[in-house]
This record gives C-alpha cells, sequence and structure tokens, in this order.
C-alpha cells in the first residue's frame, strides 16, 4: 500500500527529537514508524504518523523544515524469513 511519510531535517548540534515528539503527543498524533540519520550536517527524522497534514501543519506552526513523499508499507510476519516471504 502507499502512504505518506513525512521528513523533518533538525540540525545535528539541536537535539529537537524530545520536541518533535513532545508535539506530536500533545496533538494527539502517533507515530507508527520512525528513523533517525544523519546526513551531512542536519539529521533526517523520517516518519510516518497516522494523522499526516495535522502533522505537518503542527511542525510548520513550531518552524521545522519538512517535507513529505509517498512509499511503500507492507507487513511483515515478524520471524525469521518474514521479509523473504513477502518478497
Amino acid at each position: 500500500m502507499s502512504i505518506e511519510q513525512i521528513s523533518l531535517f533538525l540540525e545535528t548540534d539541536d537535539d529537537r527529537l524530545t520536541e518533535v515528539t513532545e508535539l506530536l503527543a500533545e496533538h494527539c498524533i502517533n507515530i507508527k514508524s520512525l528513523s533517525l540519520a544523519n546526513e551531512n550536517d542536519a539529521k533526517v527524522l523520517r516518519m510516518i504518523v497516522n494523522d499526516t497534514d495535522k502533522a505537518l501543519q503542527v511542525f510548520r506552526e513550531h518552524g521545522f523544515n519538512s517535507g513529505i513523499a509517498e512509499v511503500i508499507a507492507i507487513e511483515v510476519v515478524d520471524r525469521p524469513g518474514g521479509l523473504a516471504t513477502v518478497l
């Protein structure tokens, strides 16, 4: 299935991950998945949430540089070979 993923660009010297999670909690937005990677001079936080539009609005209101992309999501059984079976 195709779903929307949010990307937030965070400065490497500024730990805003706590702020992100607190903002989402305050607005009753649930994180379904996330990843955090260091890329050059910034951290890139990618996440899938239950209300993408609301999350983007909250991030913009709080000065976060954000983007959105469509990604493909699949459910994989949590056992060795689970992904191999799906593929």
